[in-house]
């Protein structure tokens, strides 16, 4: 089970082997790059396909009885195919329509599909409850866990990753903890998901929050996300 503190931590106390309160500049650096990332694929993708469908629809508006017009049609319907694709990606990127049905469901159905898709064995314990919490730290906590499963899949080399669940003392707590190789600070900068992590912490201060790191070679990897569940603030 993931090792989640037992009590709040607070920035302050936050040592150097845990990200607490990353430099502007690097949050800034941060958002820039995910506004840059939907751009293109707004661009790209979307508006590619868009622009694939325009042609082959006027196409056959002006030659309806062209040999090729089923095949144009066909390239059309593929072509809207992928720009609702694409559509769907972007709003999932902005805010998970998993969180509709709450936090416990959005968690338990992103540990399912990354089990599905890298076959590590994940496990998900512990739920909020009947505790109501603020759309700011369910998007803040289901990105943590989105953020630190994506780095247990390139770079852990583990085998296992259990998330739990906790929001005792008015608090919740969100461990993702995995069994691989762990984060040292002899390891490469390429090969530290260090950037992603900051940017989580980042947006774990705005919920009145901390991000906590425990790690060590060769004995895994917690990430944590503690914060107050009546504080939430606007992401």
């Amino acid at each position: 089970m993931p090792r989640a503190p037992a009590t709040t931590c607070r920035l302050t106390d936050v040592p150097e082997r845990q990200v607490g309160h990353p430099e502007t500049e690097t949050l800034q650096a941060l958002l820039e790059a995910q506004r840059l990332a939907l751009a293109r694929e707004v661009h790209d993708d979307i508006g590619g396909a868009l622009t694939a469908l325009h042609f082959d629809l006027s196409q056959v508006l002006r030659h309806p009885d062209a040999a090729e017009a089923p095949e144009r049609l066909r390239s059309a319907q593929e072509a809207l195919r992928q720009a609702i694709d694409a559509t769907q990606r972007v709003v999932h990127d902005l805010y998970p329509p998993d969180l509709d049905d709450g936090l416990d469901a959005a968690l338990r159905g992103l540990a399912e599909r990354f089990r599905r898709r890298t076959g590590l064995a994940t496990a998900v314990t512990g739920s909020i409850g009947d505790a109501v919490l603020p759309a700011a730290l369910q998007l803040a906590a289901y990105r943590t866990v989105q953020e630190a499963l994506s780095n247990v899949a390139r770079h852990a080399q583990g085998r296992r990753v259990d998330i739990a669940l906790d929001t005792s003392d008015s608090t919740l707590r969100v461990a993702v903890q995995d069994d691989g190789r762990g984060i040292t600070p002899e390891a490469a900068p390429d090969d530290r998901p260090s950037f992603g992590l900051r940017g989580l912490a980042g947006r774990a201060q705005s919920v009145g929050g901390c991000l906590h790191i425990d790690s060590a070679l060769g004995t895994g990897t917690t990430v944590t996300l503690v914060a107050p569940l009546a504080q939430g603030a606007p992401a």
